[in-house]
Parts: C-alpha cells; sequence; structure tokens
C-alpha cells in the first residue's frame, strides 16, 4: 500500500518536473510507471535467483530495481531541455523583438503559475514595461 501512494507522489512530480520544461507530463509519467513496473519484476527476479529463492532478498531487490527506475525517470525528465529556451531562441533567430517574444510565450500559455527561473526577471522587466506604456 505504501508503494502505491510513493508511485502516486513521485508520477505528479514527474508531471509537475516535464510541464515546468513545457514537455507533456503523461509520457514521462507513463515511463516512470513502466520504469517502475519492469525494474522491480527484474530485481526481485534477480534477487531470487543469487539467494536460491528466498524471499527476503528477492523483495530487497525489487525495491532496488524500483528504487533505480526512480533514478532513471528522474534523470531523465531533469535532463530535458526546455520549450520555452527552445521558443524564445527560435523567436530572437527570427528579428522578432524582445516585448512581441515575451508576448507570444505569453500567448502560449507558456507563463503561468510556475515561470522558469530563466525568464522571471525578463517577464517582470516585460510586465513594468507594458504598465509604463498603459500610463
Amino acid at each position: 500500500m505504501l508503494e502505491i501512494i510513493l508511485i502516486v507522489y513521485l508520477v505528479k512530480r514527474i508531471g509537475k518536473t516535464a510541464e515546468k520544461k513545457g514537455h507533456a507530463k503523461a509520457k514521462y509519467q507513463g515511463l516512470f510507471v513502466v520504469l517502475w513496473i519492469v525494474f522491480e519484476f527484474l530485481g526481485g527476479f534477480i534477487g531470487a535467483m543469487l539467494s536460491d529463492g528466498e524471499t527476503f532478498m528477492a523483495y530487497l531487490f525489487a525495491l532496488a530495481g524500483a528504487g533505480l527506475s526512480c533514478l532513471i525517470s528522474f534523470v531523465i525528465v531533469n535532463s530535458l531541455p526546455s520549450e520555452y529556451i527552445k521558443m524564445a531562441k527560435e523567436l530572437i533567430e527570427q528579428g522578432i523583438e524582445k516585448e512581441t517574444i515575451f508576448k507570444t510565450l505569453e500567448s502560449k500559455g507558456l507563463f503561468g503559475n510556475e515561470i522558469p527561473d530563466a525568464y522571471y526577471d525578463a517577464y517582470n522587466i516585460y510586465l513594468k514595461n507594458k504598465k509604463t506604456a498603459k500610463d
């Protein structure tokens, strides 16, 4: 039961991390669950083979396999490139002004509750300029 609660918690964290970088969260959440199941069974099988069928050792190896799957999943998601940066670079290369870039990113919903750190300061400057232009 605790394992299921842990899986649900980690699936949500994987999703938030992928979403924060501008990627679809379902793909990486699914990858996490598949890796968890495969590595847990693989670890249990290896543990049973090495310990001549001793249940406790098989279970420990299964948990180690599940832990390894977590590590792999989080490394994959944390190493994803940020889609925000990619989109901004494309717009800069097209010679589009900074204000237009932020308007474009904002219109695509890329500035929400969790603004990537790289754009936080620039977005605040954009909002100040927008406010000053109204006055």
